[in-house]
C-alpha cells in the first residue's frame, strides 16, 4: 500500500483527503504543521507529498526545494494551491507536479497515479 503524506494548514482539506484518499486504497499521514515537514517525511518515509504552497507563515515551494536540493529527497512532491499562478513555476522549486484547487478527485488520482511505485 502506498503510502501518501499530506502537508496542509486547512483541517478540513485534510479531512476529506484523508477520507478520499483512504477508500483509494492509500495509506495516509496527515500534517498541518509545516515545520513538520522535514521530521515527519524522515520518519514517516511516504512514498509521494501532497503539499499546499500557502501553509500559515511558510511556502510550501521553500520547504519542497529545501527537501529536493538539500536532503535529496527521491520521493515526488505534488505541490497544490488555490493560486494558479503558482503553476507556472513549481518547477523551479524542484516539485514534481502541480494540483489546482479545488480539484477533481479523478485529476488528484491520476496524478498520483502517474508518480508513485507500483507496489504489490
Amino acid at each position: 500500500m502506498n503510502k501518501i503524506l499530506v502537508v496542509d494548514d486547512d483541517l478540513d482539506i485534510l479531512e476529506v483527503l484523508k477520507f478520499l484518499l483512504r477508500k483509494n486504497g492509500y495509506e495516509v499521514v496527515l500534517l498541518s504543521e509545516a515545520q513538520r515537514v522535514i521530521e515527519t517525511t524522515k520518519e514517516a518515509q511516504p512514498d509521494i507529498i501532497l503539499l499546499d504552497i500557502n501553509l500559515s507563515g511558510y511556502d510550501g515551494r521553500e520547504i519542497c526545494k529545501y527537501l529536493k536540493t538539500t536532503l535529496k529527497l527521491k520521493t515526488p512532491v505534488i505541490l497544490f494551491s488555490a493560486n494558479v499562478s503558482y503553476k507556472s513555476s513549481y518547477k523551479e522549486y524542484y516539485a514534481d507536479d502541480f494540483l489546482e484547487k479545488p480539484f477533481e478527485v479523478k485529476k488528484l488520482l491520476s496524478i498520483l497515479r502517474s508518480h508513485l511505485p507500483v507496489k504489490a
